[in-house]
């Protein structure tokens, strides 16, 4: 399958959120403590992410149209 990458629409902010906040859970649960994650998961939320859509120049990568990696440059 093949990966495209694109800019962000307000549209994807949930799969954008429930990519980051699946990292935040498995990968930087190794490195802080379930209390950090837990105060930082809020501000990647949907709604957060739609606001930080409108702010950053963010991108989405797909494949087979599914959301599976985000980035965003300040």
């Amino acid at each position: 399958m093949e990966c495209s990458i694109r800019p962000a629409l307000d549209d994807d902010a949930a799969a954008i959120s429930a990519v980051i906040l699946r990292a935040l859970r498995e990968t930087n649960a190794r490195d802080y403590t379930a209390e950090i994650i837990a105060r930082i998961e809020p501000s990647f939320g949907p709604d957060a992410v739609r606001r930080l859509i409108g702010q950053r120049t963010v991108f989405v990568a797909t494949i087979g149209g599914r959301l599976v990696g985000t980035a965003s440059l300040d």
